[in-house]
């Protein structure tokens, strides 16, 4: 038990959860042990957040370097797109989303073969053709 409670406190909590965990048939419980249950749930939850958090984490740390390489170069280049970066980024994550369940090293780098295709042939000539109609624009007409 933490420190910050009290002993009579921490008799009503042990009680609640030997009551809890022990009769589960019982229909009969107290006020305190219904709050007290919630509060232990509700702390196992918070501890449960915590750790999904630390997964997550590792997880983006497990990243194979060329995928995240390739997510950036999107992201720096999508400042520059015609539609804007806010509908880059969605598409770029949406795509990426899609292909998150690839754990062979040859489907990767194929995944990532195909985004880098994408990114030199329809990507970056779309930003090129955006800047040379705004010189265009700004110089000839």
């Amino acid at each position: 038990m933490d420190g910050w409670m009290d002993n009579e406190q921490q008799q009503t909590t042990t009680t609640a959860t030997t009551t809890t965990t022990t009769t589960t048939t019982t229909t009969t419980t107290t006020t305190t042990t219904t709050t007290t249950t919630t509060t232990t749930t509700t702390t196992t939850t918070t501890q449960e957040c915590k750790a999904d958090a630390m997964r997550a984490a590792v997880a983006a740390l497990e990243m194979h370097p060329a995928v995240r390489e390739l997510y950036k170069r999107y992201l720096y280049a999508g400042r520059d797109y015609p539609a804007g970066i806010d509908v880059v980024r969605r598409r770029v994550k949406q795509e990426f989303l899609a292909n998150k369940d690839l754990t062979s090293e040859e489907d990767i780098l194929r995944a990532v073969a195909r985004g880098r295709w994408y990114y030199n042939k329809e990507f970056i000539p779309a930003i090129q053709l955006k800047k040379y109609r705004t010189m265009k624009h700004r110089y000839y007409d």
